[in-house]
Order: structure tokens, then sequence, then C-alpha cells
């Protein structure tokens, strides 16, 4: 489960609307309504907040670290995605010069990509 549906079970469960959770942990009701949508993270440097919706909420504070983390990661290709959706030509280049090959040789050549950005090349 993701990190916002927890959140959101959770809100729930204790019977807190998000203005009145917002209100406890002194915190943007509208952000943690993004968070459980799934459209926005808890930044990793607000420890403050997540150590107070996990107090408020009966939360693991453990296992709301890992779905986090987990959510970050898998957050990812969303955002390769949308990064396609804003230029339709490179897209369809993109996808048109890989069309042929295996998924191994397009991720090897994004990783030789990425390592290249890496060094400054």
């Amino acid at each position: 489960m993701s990190f916002g549906k927890t959140l959101k079970n959770a809100r729930i469960k204790k019977g807190l609307s998000l203005r009145r959770l917002g209100d406890m942990v002194n915190y943007p009701f509208s952000v943690l309504s993004e968070i459980e949508n799934g459209n926005r993270n808890i930044p990793a440097e607000n420890e403050a907040l997540l150590q107070a919706l996990t107090e408020v909420l009966d939360i693991d504070l453990a296992a709301a670290r890992e779905e986090i983390s987990v959510d970050a990661y898998s957050r990812k290709p969303i955002r390769l995605e949308q990064l396609f959706r804003k230029d339709e030509n490179f897209a369809a280049t993109f996808y048109r010069e890989t069309e042929k090959m295996s998924d191994d040789e397009i991720i090897k050549m994004l990783t030789e990509a990425i390592n290249k950005l890496g060094k400054g090349d």
C-alpha cells in the first residue's frame, strides 16, 4: 500500500477531516490531500511532519518510512511519461528509434546516457 492510502485510511479510521488533521500537525490540509491522493510525497527533510502524522494517526513510523521510500521510487516512471507528453515530437522520435530494441538494450542506452550526465560530458 502507498503511504498516501495508509494516511487516508488511518485518518478516516480516527474520524478526522483533512482540515482537522492539518490543524493537529500544523500543516496545510491541501498538501495532506495531495499526499493522500498520491500526487505528492512527504519531503524527505520533513521528518517532523512524518513523526507528527504517525503519532496522531497511530501509524508505525518505520513502516511509513518504507512506504514513502517505495512511493518516491515508483513515481519516477510517471515523471518520465509526463516529460514525453510535453514534447510529442521527442516522444515520437524516441519510440521510433527504440522500436526494434529490446528492453535490455533500451535500459543500457539510457544508463549510458545517465552516466554521461553524471560525468559532466
